[in-house]
């Protein structure tokens, strides 16, 4: 019978073949691997069976042979399967249950470490004795620009419980150092005294600052070993990675800070309350506990900043919902009916609404109630599939879709659209989202919008906004919006045009409106002017969404960015539009173009 290894090295991974191979192969090259004390395992989280068949192909074969025939497996390397996706925290739970080793350090599957540092670990580990064999153990991480960070400052940031300090007196020397916590991309402990994370976590993050808690809870402490330095790989645009879910991440955290038997006031603060009353507390709390750029808050009107504030939260109800049952209430409500939302879905006319329904349904889901005034009921069928009692107003005698097969759903004909909207105004209903097919004259609107605004909650969807929108309903709705708590939280030009308003708490970051007015608008059409126009298999539609979304200042201050662009854009297009192309004229355009911006907005009232 082998010896049992001093140490195993354990690397949870999920969907990260070139991070887990690099740090595998770093290990084999530099760390002695034929050493009886070392074992190296990969719990790979991977659903995919092609994927994981590649990286277990590649990380058996010892490397760098003299020659051919030294190509062998490496007998202490071993490769376990875990497909069930419950996230991070029981994949390395996991580690440690196939680990064999006396002690298990768990790396992220994208960590390096230097040479030596192995063998250097496995003489202390075997030095520990009594009370010491039990704490838990990390090192400071290294970034890539060479600052050093020691340990996490338990403090809120960035929907994370958790940030990056330093404090250099802690590397003085080697020994073992008390600190608050770590991040999770290292860590160890003795397989035997784990403590293990909770078992009903699921989903990404929640996980670090709660074990170190675990372990102080249980007397024993959070060690720092100065000279036990760590890379990890921050930031890969060619990773998929485990579903980043807002609501899972809280859950995660209510459900550690029960069993902890913490106080969930912090977790209700960071995740949920917008009673913030002073506009520069409000500024200093984005910039502090939701990293968002100073940048972008610093000149923001009071109400844009509570607009922006409400982007970082989940809605009141949706906590009640969470903390009523955190252990079974795992999704943040009831999944909606698939196979018959699939089918009308498919069915759905693909010139009219059929591109805006996903989005309906990502409304609807933060809803109860709805009600629409429309020529058709295409747009209630989300909602009547994720569940909501549906109310319907029909001015158009057309063929009923599949939607009127749902008990759910409250069918009824009107005449013509005001003859619904008087049905709604004198009804005592009110409703969490109303949608709007407006059919009526475009100087109605602002009359229209300020009726339904006191029957909806949250939502007032309105097709065929692109259709008004350069003449009259674009001011109509900027002047609505500006003089009201209302706000656009979604706008698409696609199929004629869908814009959704809402007032009070978002659950999700929503997407920005991007109206056909701003800095990139114009520059498309000054550049249309010289004969560039942008084709449907070039960048320039999305940079230009992206300047009108990011606004004028935004673009004075990126001129090089923005340069960029229209030099890689030239160069795909060569011949005369490469010629022509120079930096200095395209800085000269983007100012034109954002002087044009602001003339065109101040006259259409659009801020």
């Amino acid at each position: 019978m082998s010896k049992r290894p001093i140490l195993t090295i354990g690397m949870p991974t999920c969907y990260d073949f070139s991070g887990a191979l690099q740090s595998i192969m770093a290990l084999k090259i530099y760390h002695d691997l034929d050493n009886g004390d070392l074992e190296i395992i990969v719990v790979d989280n991977t659903p995919d069976d092609s994927y994981r068949e590649k990286l277990r192909q590649q990380i058996y074969i010892k490397p760098i042979p003299e020659k051919a025939s030294d190509y062998k497996i490496a007998e202490n390397v071993k490769y376990f399967e875990f497909t069930e996706q419950k996230g991070p925290a029981e994949t390395k739970n996991m580690v440690f249950e196939n680990a064999t080793g006396e002690y298990v350090m768990c790396i992220d599957s994208h960590v390096l470490l230097a040479k030596n540092q192995v063998q250097d670990l496995i003489t202390f580990l075997k030095s520990l004795k009594g009370k010491d064999r039990d704490h838990f153990y990390t090192g400071p991480l290294r970034h890539n620009n060479g600052q050093v960070s020691t340990h996490w400052d338990i403090k809120w940031r960035g929907q994370m419980l958790g940030t990056w300090g330093q404090n250099m007196d802690l590397m003085k020397d080697n020994t073992p150092k008390d600190i608050p916590a770590n991040g999770c991309g290292l860590f160890l402990c003795r397989k035997d005294s784990w403590l293990g994370f909770n078992k009903n976590f699921n989903g990404f993050g929640g996980e670090e600052v709660y074990i170190h808690a675990k372990y102080k809870k249980e007397g024993r402490r959070v060690l720092m070993l100065p000279n036990l330095v760590w890379w990890h790989r921050f930031g890969n645009p060619d990773a998929r990675h485990y579903s980043l879910n807002r609501y899972s991440k809280i859950r995660n955290y209510v459900i550690g800070f029960l069993e902890l038997g913490l106080d969930l006031k912090d977790i209700y603060n960071h995740f949920v309350n917008l009673d913030i009353k002073d506009t520069e507390e409000l500024r200093r709390h984005l910039i502090e506990e939701h990293s968002v750029d100073e940048k972008v808050v610093k000149n923001l009107s009071d109400k844009k900043l509570r607009v922006e504030h409400a982007r970082h939260k989940i809605t009141k109800q949706q906590w009640e919902w969470l903390v009523s049952d955190p252990i079974n209430n795992t999704k943040a409500r009831a999944e909606p009916k698939e196979d018959e939302y699939q089918k009308i879905l498919n069915a759905v006319d693909e010139s009219d609404l059929s591109s805006h329904i996903p989005i309906f349904r990502q409304f609807a889901e933060d809803c109860t109630t709805y009600c629409e005034i429309s020529r058709r009921p295409h747009s209630c069928i989300p909602a009547a599939a994720a569940g909501l009692k549906v109310k319907s107003f029909l001015y158009n005698t057309g063929p009923l879709p599949a939607a009127t097969s749902f008990e759910n759903v409250n069918f009824e004909y009107v005449d013509r659209f005001e003859t619904g909207l008087d049905l709604v105004k004198d009804s005592d209903n009110t409703y969490d989202m109303i949608f709007l097919k407006l059919a009526h004259e475009a100087n109605a609107v602002r009359t229209t919008l300020d009726i339904i605004s006191k029957k909806a909650n949250k939502f007032i969807a309105i097709h065929d906004t692109l259709f008004n929108l350069k003449e009259n309903m674009g001011p109509a709705l900027s002047s609505f919006v500006e003089d009201t708590e209302w706000n656009v939280a979604y706008h698409s030009n696609s199929q004629y045009g869908f814009t959704v308003l809402y007032k009070g708490e978002l659950e999700e970051n929503i997407v920005a409106w991007v109206p056909e007015v701003g800095p990139g608008t114009e520059m498309k059409k000054l550049l249309k002017r010289v004969g560039i126009e942008a084709t449907p298999d070039c960048s320039c539609n999305a940079r230009a969404n992206d300047m009108n979304v990011r606004g004028e200042e935004w673009c004075l201050d990126n001129l090089e960015i923005i340069a960029d662009w229209l030099e890689y854009e030239a160069k795909k297009r060569e011949g005369v539009a490469v010629k022509l192309f120079s930096r200095t004229a395209a800085k000269l355009l983007v100012r034109t173009a954002c002087k044009l911006s602001s003339r065109k907005k101040k006259k259409l009232g659009i801020v």
